[in-house]
């Protein structure tokens, strides 16, 4: 191989005398997808939330066998064969940036200048190697550090300054955010971000929900260790972002005081929303004024209190946003068996979004026949955590009475449209089990005289072959 990355004279002779093409044929073009093929990582570049029903790769495929180490360690092998595939592959190198602390920070940081101070003035399209390899970030992702905090956001912040065009920006934090910070981080990326997600994790989380005594009338993604937070982020300033789409609001909290107005934020282009059924969370959807919304995830958790306050809050952001939701994911946090959380009544969410068009919720969750009038827009249910082992090996046990009360509870009156119901958590082409692949192709029999569809995990209808006569 020569230093390009082209095949040697010989053994582009040899190629030739046989009368077939070289490797070295094909565009870069083609190479580029061959090495996102072979470094793909599922909505690794955005932080909007999967679509529950997109098609499912069983276990065994070839696209589920990269983690987040192996691609980046396929990546840089990659740009290290040669010129011609550094070339082509440096794009997908830094289009997706992990930092996890200062010292990697500052050797990023040094990486992106250097390729910056190489680029020319008014580089051309062809010259890929040549332009800073900062224009190539599309999401980035920040971690918190336990010490040189201040020097770790001021490189955090001249590493964003080399990466303009990133759409996607996700940062974990464990204290507050100097105001400066996420001033300078509005003034550089609200006009380019599409999604935005700021939080900490639920151990902090839950440690400063007991400290907070006092309200105050404001919304902060990050925290102070400190009685009563600093006003750092409120809904007047995530609008400073104008053009995002998705906005991930799960670990927010929301605190009032007397003095400060409420203020609706209106944010025109924001189609998805991600939230928990934490009151905090509702409490700040709900402020926010949201015409082009339409798909919701929530993260049902379990470490909260539910009162009537926590209710009248899913009810305020229902009665808010609910005429314009087409799309709702419920979702928990912790897959486990457990009774119907009081915000998961799945009645309520199809009362309050009349466009409501597809809804995904665990079997667990309540049912929904007890929807008081039909619901005509609604075209697709997935269910998850249905245990077709358990309602096959023991169908007499509480678990399955609930399943089998579950299946049997979707009908025509009640969702005249209905077409597809979804079990997607199970795919009967990785399943082990014959008896649960038979427990399923018998529920899928009783649908079809409903006239709608049962899918597995894969978006299969699998039925019995028919006899011979």
């Amino acid at each position: 191989m020569s230093d390009d990355g082209m095949p040697s004279d010989s053994t582009s002779a040899h190629s030739e005398s046989k009368g077939g093409a070289s490797w070295a044929d094909l565009a870069l073009e083609i190479w580029l997808e061959i090495f996102r093929f072979a470094t793909h990582l599922p909505d690794a570049k955005t932080i909007s939330q999967p679509n529950p029903f997109a098609r499912k790769q069983p276990l065994g495929s070839v696209l589920n066998l990269s983690n987040p180490l192996t691609s980046m360690r396929t990546k840089t092998s990659i740009v290290c064969v040669s010129r011609a595939w550094r070339l082509v592959a440096t794009e997908i190198l830094y289009e997706d940036l992990e930092i996890r602390s200062l010292h990697h920070a500052q050797k990023l940081l040094k990486c992106l200048i250097e390729s910056d101070r190489a680029a020319p003035a008014y580089p051309r399209p062809t010259d890929g190697l040549h332009q800073s390899n900062g224009l190539c970030a599309k999401h980035l992702f920040v971690s918190p550090t336990l010490r040189d905090r201040m020097p770790y956001l001021k490189c955090i912040f001249d590493i964003m300054q080399q990466c303009p065009n990133v759409r996607f920006l996700n940062i974990v934090w464990d204290q507050s955010l100097p105001p400066a910070f996420l001033d300078s981080l509005a003034r550089l990326y609200g006009r380019s971000l599409r999604g935005l997600h700021i939080g900490a994790d639920d151990d902090l989380d839950r440690s400063l929900r007991s400290r907070v005594r006092h309200p105050v009338h404001h919304v902060q993604l990050e925290y102070q260790q400190q009685n009563v937070p600093e006003k750092v982020l409120t809904p007047l300033y995530v609008a400073r972002f104008t053009n995002l789409s998705v906005l991930d609001v799960r670990k927010v909290l929301w605190v009032e005081m007397d003095g400060n107005p409420t203020e609706e934020i209106s944010m025109p282009s924001l189609h998805e929303l991600i939230l928990s059924n934490d009151s905090d969370s509702l409490t700040f959807a709900s402020r926010l004024t949201l015409p082009s919304l339409r798909r919701v995830h929530m993260s049902l958790r379990f470490d909260i209190s539910y009162d009537d306050t926590h209710l009248t809050c899913l009810t305020q952001f229902l009665e808010k946003h609910g005429r314009n939701i087409t799309e709702l994911d419920i979702k928990p946090l912790i897959a486990c068996r457990r009774p119907p959380s009081p915000t998961a009544r799945i009645a309520q969410y199809l009362e309050h979004c009349p466009r409501l068009e597809q809804i995904v919720y665990s079997a667990h969750d309540e049912r929904i026949e007890t929807l008081s009038t039909p619901h005509h827009a609604l075209r697709r249910i997935g269910i998850r955590d249905i245990d077709w082992r358990e309602l096959s090996h023991n169908p007499r046990s509480v678990v399955s009475a609930g399943v089998k009360a579950l299946l049997r509870s979707f009908d025509r009156d009640l969702t005249p449209n209905l077409d597809v119901v979804r079990t997607l958590d199970f795919m009967v082409e990785t399943s082990i089990s014959l008896s649960s692949v038979n427990t399923l192709m018998t529920w899928t029999e009783y649908f079809e005289k409903k006239g709608i569809d049962l899918e597995d995990g894969e978006g299969v209808v699998w039925l019995y072959e028919p006899s011979e006569t």
